[in-house]
This record gives structure tokens, C-alpha cells and sequence, in this order.
């Protein structure tokens, strides 16, 4: 079964996409003093999770206040995850301050620093586990560009899931543009600064 989840799956992205939210993240962050919580649900092959780690040192948050988890489905994207190596292509939206910062570069191959690396844990989990809960509560929950593969009523199921995960009616929750048509009834929609988020009810 794995093996053919990991061949079934799809996992196109690349460093900072869908950018402006994570940047509207880093600017709520850096005004507290307390630790953040970040999930990326799912963080495929780790471009999300260490876009917003680069994003947040860089906004000025401290290493120790970041604690960011991605889990994804696929075991295979999970694994290329950890290991951090990407191509030209990945950074193709990547200041090129960045890259030269946070990456270590030998020929067309990009290899993330392990200063993000350490604060990013990956774990090969689905969503519809009851394991899930047992990652404890976020302020901030990413669960972009999966729904859209979802029929309606698993996209409630997932939100709902999801909304069970955050650390109180505060907590942010961003998703891609196109993941769902209507606003499911155990969110609250919000728009600031021209950025779409939301809340738990």
C-alpha cells in the first residue's frame, strides 16, 4: 500500500509559493515573544517547511522560538525531505540572498543549511490517523494545495480534523487559493492586508 501511495501521489512545488502568506505569517510571529508551533499538512518534499523556517529567521524571530512539523503521505518525499537536496528549479522564486545564506551549493544541486534544518521534523503521516493528534497543538496550521483532490465531504472531514489541531481560536490556518469553493462551517474566513486566513469557530 505504501508503495503505491507514493506513486499515486502528486508533489509539485517549489521555495515560496504562494509567498505573501508566509511573509503575513512572519509579521504576526516576530510582534510575540512566545515559542510558535507550525504545521505543514502536507509538507511534501520540504520546500513549505523550510521557506517559512527561512522566512522567520530572517523576519527576525529567534532559532528556539521555532518549532515547525510537515508531515506528508509519501514516504519517498518525506525521505528527500530530510536529506535537503533540491534543483535550480525548486529555487526558482528564491531571493538570491537565500540561497546564497541557507544553502550550500555543489553544481546544480542545492542542499539546505542544517541551521533550518533543525527546525523542521518530518513525518510520514496521514491526516485521517489518529496518530495526528498526538503531535500536540499549533498557532499555526499550512494545509495547502491538498484538498483540492478531495470530494466535499472528505474536505470537512480534513478541516475538521485539522481545526482539532490548533492551539486556541486564534491559531492561523492558511490554505491555496483554489482548495475549496465555499468556506466549511467550522472555519471562520478572514481577510487582512489583502491575505485570506482563517480561524476555528
Amino acid at each position: 500500500m505504501e508503495a503505491l501511495i507514493n506513486v499515486l501521489t502528486v508533489n509539485e512545488t517549489y521555495f515560496f509559493r504562494e509567498s505573501r502568506q508566509i511573509y503575513f505569517l512572519v509579521d504576526k510571529v516576530v510582534r510575540g515573544s512566545d515559542k510558535v508551533r507550525i504545521l505543514c499538512a502536507p509538507g511534501s518534499t520540504g520546500e513549505e517547511p523550510y521557506s517559512i523556517a527561512m522566512a522567520l529567521l530572517e523576519g527576525g524571530v529567534p532559532a528556539q522560538r521555532i518549532e515547525i512539523i510537515s508531515l506528508d503521505i509519501n514516504s519517498d518525499v518525506i525521505s528527500l525531505a530530510r536529506e535537503g537536496h533540491y534543483s535550480t528549479r525548486s529555487l526558482h522564486k528564491t531571493a538570491l540572498s537565500l540561497q546564497e545564506k541557507y544553502f550550500i551549493k555543489e553544481e546544480n544541486t542545492f542542499t539546505i543549511s542544517d541551521e533550518i534544518k533543525r527546525l523542521v521534523t518530518f513525518y510520514t503521516l496521514n491526516i485521517f490517523d489518529d496518530h495526528l493528534f498526538e503531535l500536540g497543538k499549533f498557532d499555526t496550521i499550512f494545509s495547502r494545495n491538498m484538498l483540492i483532490y478531495f470530494d466535499e465531504s472528505t474536505v470537512m472531514r480534513a478541516v475538521e480534523r485539522l481545526g482539532r489541531l490548533a492551539r486556541t481560536k486564534e491559531s492561523y490556518f492558511f490554505f491555496g487559493h483554489a482548495d475549496f469553493v465555499k468556506t466549511p462551517p467550522t472555519l471562520l474566513e478572514h481577510y487582512e492586508e489583502g491575505i485570506k486566513f482563517y480561524t476555528i469557530r
